[in-house]
């Protein structure tokens, strides 16, 4: 047994350096040795990884850091609330980056089931972009950087029993606490993707008069030893 250290790249593509051991057979190396793709793990092996994710309902956090640290998630997120390792995106300097190369990005993710790009951001995705719009610069110092390692993860709250597409009938509420620094939310929130990995959830809740006028967003950390939130799963077809 011996280590070899080996340069090889695709054709037009850069030379990278792999370290391994084993035998000194012609050829007897795994496929990857000489950066070329393996007949015996392709996309269908991939692509039945992923239909397992989707079955199970999440992503293995192995998987879900990986993507998050591949700078390919978040790419709303500020760069200055974003890791110093991820100013470039596949090798693509953070502030090039453009809307057409969100569009690849969304068509190569759309080769898996509809869930699994979901399960990888864990709904930060649609949970955190209020906070990027909307927060204060102490929230987003706060909560934006955890993204990348999965410290911090956002859910998304705006359906509930009885209001759906129909935003502005929405009864939960949030009344001022006694204390006149905190609020208390009362209500029921339905179909909310990303719950069971969140800490933190955005939400819409009532503070006025009916109506669409009356409602504000929110932002609630998740303390899942207060007995006051209960949260079950939804499974199986809607």
């Amino acid at each position: 047994m011996s280590e070899i250290t080996a340069k090889g790249s695709r054709q037009g593509g850069p030379a990278k350096e792999y370290k391994t051991t084993g035998v000194l057979a012609p050829w007897g190396e795994p496929a990857w040795f000489h950066a070329l793709e393996s007949p015996y793990y392709n996309d269908s092996h991939r692509r039945f990884q992923t239909y397992e994710w989707e079955a199970a309902g999440e992503a293995p956090l192995s998987a879900r850091l990986k993507f998050a640290k591949s700078g390919l998630a978040f790419l709303d997120v500020p760069k200055e609330y974003r890791p110093k390792e991820l100013m470039t995106v596949a090798g693509i300097a953070f502030d090039k980056l453009d809307v057409f190369h969100e569009l690849i990005l969304m068509d190569e993710m759309a080769r898996m089931p509809s869930g699994v790009p979901l399960a990888l951001v864990g709904a930060s995705n649609v949970g955190a972009p209020p906070i990027v719009a909307a927060g204060t610069k102490e929230q987003k110092r706060q909560w934006l950087p955890g993204l990348f390692t999965w410290e911090t993860s956002f859910c998304l709250a705006i359906t509930e029993p009885t209001a759906g597409s129909d935003v502005s009938a929405i009864r939960a509420a949030a009344e001022k606490a006694p204390d006149g620094k905190h609020y208390v939310v009362n209500g029921r929130k339905k179909w909310v993707t990303g719950a069971p990995w969140a800490t933190h959830m955005t939400t819409a809740v009532r503070m006025g008069e009916p109506g669409r006028s009356g409602i504000v967003g929110s932002e609630v950390q998740f303390d899942r030893g207060i007995q006051s939130i209960a949260q079950g799963p939804i499974r199986g077809p809607i």
